[in-house]
């Protein structure tokens, strides 16, 4: 039984301890290109963005691929984990639209947008980095990280090798390409599966880093046939602005700690190409 609160009377009314927070009512809002296609819509502000693109999809011819739906306010590029209370709207609005480049179906699933062969080939350059001459085009881009997920999975099929495969996400939403403020702390959460060689019995480590540092222990155990991931991270943003690659790592250690010495020591401060084997993510700090 919860708290109870006297009525009138002197009687007790019993009091939830599970409070709900009360939905901000429905606002109206007006969304517009800049070759002036406009769509209005009646949204709730406790919805998130993600929902808000769903509904207005159709009516910019993006069926089924919302994410191709990047919505603006003011100066603010809306994120879709969020919600538009976190903006602090409240009244009737107007939202930019911008329908992106299609990517991949199966990118836009993990919340890859047509930036990512751009981004890529930016940060190689950035790192100075050796690309493939093959990757010169997106399709190529694409179509490595399109092979090397199926390997994955493949290997999964029939335990090939020791190892995995993880996504990041933001509120539920599959997120590969963050945003965030410098030193601003991101919530993620880390989905996924890792198995071993023949289902065997070694100790298997995974770590998550971004560049070259380690900024999450994933998973630490014996996953034999294959053991899912479910972890929520909190990830501090590098101070300086820039693009920052999310990759993994994993070893076969009897401890954590070793597995951590053993990854710090081979990467030893340096930016090395990682993709699109170990690739995992963006974050672009701004």
């Amino acid at each position: 039984m919860g708290a109870k609160l006297s009525a009138a009377q002197g009687s007790t009314v019993p009091l939830s301890n599970n409070l709900i927070t009360p939905r901000t009512p429905p606002i109206k809002i007006v969304a517009s290109t800049l070759g002036g296609r406009v769509s209005q819509v009646s949204f709730s502000p406790s919805d998130t963005v993600e929902l808000l693109k769903e509904q207005l999809a159709c009516d910019f011819d993006v069926g089924g691929s919302h994410r191709r739906l990047q919505l603006s306010y003011g100066n603010q590029i809306l994120q879709d984990h969020d919600t538009l209370d976190k903006y602090e709207i409240r009244d009737d609005i107007q939202v930019g639209v911008v329908v992106l480049p299609p990517a991949p179906e199966w990118a836009h699933e993990i919340g890859l947008t047509y930036e990512h062969p751009e981004l890529l080939r930016e940060y190689y350059e950035n790192h100075a980095l050796s690309m493939p001459e093959d990757w010169a085009s997106d399709e190529a881009v694409w179509e490595a990280m399109r092979r090397a997920r199926e390997e994955t999975m493949n290997n999964k099929k029939v335990l090939k090798s020791w190892n995995h495969a993880i996504t990041l996400s933001q509120g539920d939403v599959p997120q590969s390409l963050l945003r965030a403020r410098p030193k601003e702390q991101l919530n993620l959460t880390i989905e996924g599966e890792i198995w071993n060689k023949n289902g065997d019995t070694c100790i298997h480590q995974l770590m998550l880093v971004l560049d070259k540092e380690i900024v999450a222990e994933v998973s630490d155990g014996v996953p034999c046939r294959g053991r899912k991931i479910h972890k929520r991270v909190t990830v501090q943003a590098p101070s300086q602005p820039g693009t920052y690659m999310f990759w993994k790592i994993g070893d076969l250690q009897y401890s954590m700690a070793d597995a951590r010495r053993n990854a710090m020591n081979g990467i030893g401060g340096r930016v090395t190409a990682r993709y699109p084997d170990r690739f995992v993510g963006w974050l672009i700090v701004a």
